[in-house]
């Protein structure tokens, strides 16, 4: 039997020290995001601020002995030193990146930013809308750079100048030209001292995703103070770099399923019946729960009666509009029957400690989804991604 078709919905690229001192206004002098040397490793630096590490999340490393990739688990915490001369080349270079695709038996991948840039909030240090801007610019135009080498299989998604629904709509046409397939952004604007979802404030917004067919994606981690809640030094001293870690990685999941509930019931949904998310590292196990929760409070506290904009229950749309995704879960036939097998994409989130090896990979596929028919293990884990992210099958199966 011939390999199955793999599109991976989630791949994270370190961002190399040039993104922005290449392509913003030499005018913001040292405040444009760059890297120094500081306390053992390379940090991103803006000013004289030290933000997170270049290596954050970046768990691939070179043996320094035979030279081979590894996957090292953090020693010092989740943001643990380094400099890119640590890292595994795959994690910041496209053809590096290409060669593991292959070992993973993966022909497409989604690639969203390294959890440094959106957990640091990086445009949000300089009060100026246009260095703002600036520095969303600068990723984006990256990213388009950055894929070139095969945009079949390496596929970018842009981030959202969420910081004004304007720009961000105006940003979302532009980055439509560039070739961007999808867009990204936090699933909790609330907590960046922004609107929440079911605010107007973001009509303009959701109008341009729908209107040039760009799904929005709501990653894991992408939220204000996950780090301060989850881990810090109380929680390292008590636990362990480790366990913190191991703890972390599920309760920031459980953090975008509050982002699906807000979601399901924020109005966005009937409103722009076009509009399509994707709940990104977020795993598929909750789903069930969130939208059996969503129907009962929904009809149990009549939100239809002050809500015309609902003609169905909150289920009804999460299965029209929404994603999630699936990687080192147990799938059961049950999960295709509520969730949906329509509803349900792969990812491996290499390099991020969680990701999978090609060993996972083919557990996954066996064992993983024993039980699974083939037709909707052929929409999982290739059908649904093509078409939501528009990457032609002929022309990666041939």
């Amino acid at each position: 039997m011939p390999s199955p078709l793999i599109f991976d919905v989630d791949n994270h690229v370190t961002e190399t020290p040039d993104i922005w001192t290449q392509r913003m206004s030499p005018k913001w002098g040292d405040l444009v995001p760059h890297v120094e040397t500081a306390d053992g490793g390379e940090y991103w630096f803006i000013g004289n601020k030290k933000m997170g590490a270049v290596t954050a999340s970046s768990f691939m490393r070179v043996d320094p002995d035979t030279g081979e990739r590894i996957r090292q688990p953090p020693s010092g915490g989740f943001f643990s030193a380094g400099g890119y001369g640590d890292l595994h080349p795959s994690s910041f270079e496209p053809h590096a990146r290409l060669e593991v695709l292959d070992q993973l038996g993966v022909q497409a991948a989604v690639f969203y930013p390294n959890l440094n840039l959106v957990v640091n909030d990086l445009h949000e240090q300089v009060d100026d809308p246009q260095y703002k801007l600036e520095i969303i610019q600068a990723y984006n135009d990256w990213l388009v750079e950055w894929t070139s080498p095969d945009p079949e299989r390496l596929i970018p998604v842009a981030l959202v100048a969420y910081f004004d629904a304007g720009a961000a709509a105006e940003e979302i046409h532009r980055c439509k030209e560039l070739g961007h397939r999808g867009l990204v952004m936090t699933g909790m604007p609330q907590l960046h001292g922004k609107p929440p979802l079911s605010d107007p404030y973001w009509a303009p917004l959701w109008a341009a995703a729908e209107k040039t067919s760009m799904s929005i994606g709501f990653h894991v981690g992408a939220n204000e103070g996950i780090m301060e809640k989850y881990v810090n030094a109380d929680r390292l001293a008590a636990e362990g770099a480790r366990r913190m870690g191991a703890r972390t990685v599920t309760e920031a999941f459980l953090d975008n399923a509050s982002t699906m509930n807000d979601l399901l019931l924020s109005g966005v949904l009937p409103k722009y019946p076009g509009l399509k998310f994707v709940m990104v590292e977020t795993g598929l196990g909750w789903v069930n729960f969130c939208l059996e929760s969503a129907d009962y409070h929904f009809e149990r506290y009549g939100v239809g009666h002050d809500s015309p904009e609902f003609t169905e229950p909150p289920s009804y749309y999460f299965k029209r509009q929404v994603y999630t995704t699936y990687w080192f879960e147990k799938m059961y036939p049950f999960h295709i029957d509520t969730v949906g097998a329509e509803n349900i994409m792969f990812e491996t989130d290499y390099p991020h400690s969680t990701s999978l090896d090609p060993a996972d990979v083919q557990w996954a596929l066996s064992e993983g989804m024993a039980g699974i028919s083939e037709d909707d293990k052929h929409k999982i884990l290739w059908a649904n991604a093509a078409e939501l992210y528009g990457v032609r099958t002929p022309s990666l199966a041939g």
